[in-house]
């Protein structure tokens, strides 16, 4: 095949996104909002889990609430992100609102000039007060009645000032609040049922005001008055159901209030969901603290399972076995999440990865005959395809996996996180090498549609939602697909970064063509204007130079590179597998330049290029010719001997 086929073939793969993005739908409701209430009524609770949630709130609707805007989950941050729609917080330990100033026919917070430099130094994009400017600038009248002046952050305007403050007795106070359309109330869990009773026949919200004691999830419930049923809740920052988080409470409110939210937030408007009960939702909290306190020491058996690899470079009985059960991690990680190991604690959760991959690994190799490459196809492939079907699913397997989308952390929900990315990519850039290396030009058709699917799974807004993901994969594959047969042609070359990008671009703007309260976080990136777009990016690209200090994945990926040095040149590889290979270091290089996990992307990509190379080296010693014929032999790897005495 020629290269101009060869691109052409490239730009007809990279048009399929579209075409699937296009006729694809959101499996959750897609209202835009709930109609206005007379008068909705917001109680915030510092310290609220479900776990304290009285009875009474079991017949409204339910969802865990993530609180995490930064380490720490004081009731002022907490407060300053609902009211800003988007992430902040991080104030100094010492910061309050408090006291408030008296200024013209209002009053106004001291410290807000200085909460101001500090969100803007997060880089989280939009501005404080959000919630009340708009209420404001739409004449909402809002009364206020609370414990702390700290309450006073959920309704100051950008510039620090708000109409009143009554600090009081919440289930006293809240009768005289007048005509006011929005009442805030801050809270205890004991004043609950009684602020419930005094505001009977109106749209209550009851949330969390700060983390509870476990600094876990925290708790939303809303009234069936509101419209959203008895059942579960869910959000478009979320998509999955039972989950909603801290910026998705201001549109909420305006929508209630009749406001119209605009795409100057990052959460949306909460909606009905599949029924959930109290029981789930301690369960999914229980489940999200073992997972969130599991994940280094995981990261640490990734990190020793690279080292068992070199052990096999020396002791070949132990190097398809040692080999195997690297490659088989990848998918345990999230099959693990089909078993309920998080309810015995952190050693359940090592020795459910660890006995899963050792099931893979000695399953794939008994059926393989022990034959090292069909090894590596069989379980690169399988763990793309776990990957890619998981994420069409929203990446219900990824949600509270350790080292991936962790509910707390509130980082990311559904799609495909960023350490499975890494396996993702590799995983299917090498069976489509050991493809192309198997059958030639007979099986370039099926690679290109197949890798097409990954990008499309990995990628598109629906799915996986991964837009570094998309600008790391489409150019790897295009090296591969443009040098596997050996031309390397340098300016072809640049053409994969190209389409990359366009990709990337095609499914902003898709994502940006949808309604407001369906878009990823890359369309509400994309239409918050130049200043958030270039915010997100510096923030982005400052936490990925900021893990080559803090990640482990570092010494994975060191590991891994020491690895491949040792063992290259015992590796049989034809002009496919050196492509892939080459496709594999492009992904693992653009991938933690694209990503905020930075070394961890690469640390995953090389941890899969790892188990390969190990997989497929001869022993020390064996001769024979190190270049493959595309369909010779099994898999075209001849089997090397020792020379024989004589």
């Amino acid at each position: 095949m020629t290269v101009r086929r060869t691109v052409w073939l490239l730009a007809g793969a990279s048009s399929i996104p579209l075409l699937i993005a296009a006729c694809a739908f959101e499996s959750v409701a897609s209202t835009d909002g709930v109609a206005p209430r007379d008068r909705v009524v917001f109680v915030v609770v510092p310290g609220l889990g479900w776990d304290a949630m009285p009875p009474t709130f079991d017949h409204w609707g339910k969802a865990s609430l993530a609180l995490n805007s930064v380490p720490r989950q004081r009731p002022i941050d907490v407060y300053l992100t609902m009211a800003k729609g988007r992430r902040t917080g991080g104030l100094p330990a010492l910061a309050g609102v408090g006291p408030l100033d008296a200024r013209g026919v209002g009053i106004a917070v001291r410290n807000w000039d200085s909460f101001q430099q500090h969100d803007r130094g997060l880089r989280f994009g939009g501005h404080l007060g959000e919630l009340g400017e708009l209420l404001e600038d739409h004449g909402v009248v809002v009364a206020v009645v609370g414990r702390s002046e700290d309450v006073a952050a959920l309704i100051a305007d950008r510039s620090g000032k708000l109409g009143g403050l009554a600090l009081g007795e919440p289930s006293r106070d809240v009768r005289a609040v007048g005509s006011a359309r929005l009442v805030i109330v801050e809270a205890e869990v004991g004043d609950l049922e009684r602020v419930s009773e005094a505001t009977a026949g109106a749209c209550r919200i009851v949330a969390s005001g700060s983390a509870p004691p476990d600094e876990g999830l925290g708790a939303i419930a809303i009234s069936p008055e509101c419209g959203l049923g008895e059942a579960g809740l869910v959000s478009p920052s979320t998509r999955q159901p039972g989950f909603v988080a801290l910026p998705d409470i201001a549109p909420t409110l305006l929508s209630l209030v009749g406001v119209s939210p605009p795409n100057i937030f990052e959460g949306g408007v909460v909606r009905a969901a599949h029924p959930v009960s109290r029981r789930r939702l301690i369960e999914e909290d229980r489940r999200s603290r073992v997972s969130r306190d599991v994940a280094r020491p995981l990261t640490t058996v990734f990190v020793l399972a690279a080292v068992a690899g070199l052990l096999g470079v020396s002791r070949e009985r132990l190097r398809l076995p040692v080999a195997a059960v690297i490659l088989a991690m990848p998918a345990a990680l999230l099959l693990m999440m089909l078993v309920p190991w998080w309810r015995y604690g952190r050693v359940a959760g090592i020795a459910t990865l660890l006995v899963i991959a050792g099931l893979l690994a000695a399953a794939t190799v008994a059926a393989a005959g022990r034959e090292p490459t069909r090894v590596v196809f069989v379980l690169c492939t399988a763990t793309t395809a776990l990957i890619a079907v998981d994420a069409l699913r929203r990446g219900t397997l990824e949600l509270d996996a350790p080292m991936v989308n962790n509910a707390i952390a509130a980082g990311r929900f559904a799609g495909v996180g960023n350490v499975p990315y890494g396996f993702l990519a590799a995983s299917s850039i090498v069976a489509a090498a050991l493809a192309l290396e198997r059958y030639g030009r007979r099986a370039l058709v099926a690679v290109a549609v197949g890798l097409t699917f990954v990008v499309v799974a990995d990628g598109a807004p629906m799915f996986g939602a991964d837009a570094g993901g998309v600008l790391a994969t489409v150019p790897a594959v295009g090296v591969l697909l443009l040098t596997w047969q050996g031309r390397r042609r340098w300016r072809v070359l640049a053409l994969p970064a190209v389409a990359g990008l366009c990709a990337l671009a095609a499914f902003g703007a898709f994502d940006i063509s949808r309604p407001a309260a369906q878009r990823t976080h890359l369309g509400r990136t994309l239409t918050g204007g130049s200043a958030t777009a270039t915010q997100t990016f510096l923030r982005r690209e400052l936490t990925a130079l900021n893990s080559f200090r803090t990640s482990q994945w570092v010494i994975v990926a060191a590991v891994a590179l020491f690895g491949l040095a040792v063992v290259w040149g015992r590796v049989p590889t034809g002009l496919a597998l050196r492509a892939g290979m080459a496709a594999i270091g492009v992904a693992a290089v653009i991938g933690a330049a694209a990503n905020d996990s930075g070394v961890a992307v690469a640390g995953a990509i090389l941890f899969v290029a790892w188990g390969v190379g190990l997989a497929l080296a001869q022993p020390a010693g064996a001769v024979g010719t190190r270049r493959l014929s595309p369909v010779a032999g099994n898999w075209g790897i001849p089997r090397f001997r020792p020379p024989s005495p004589g």
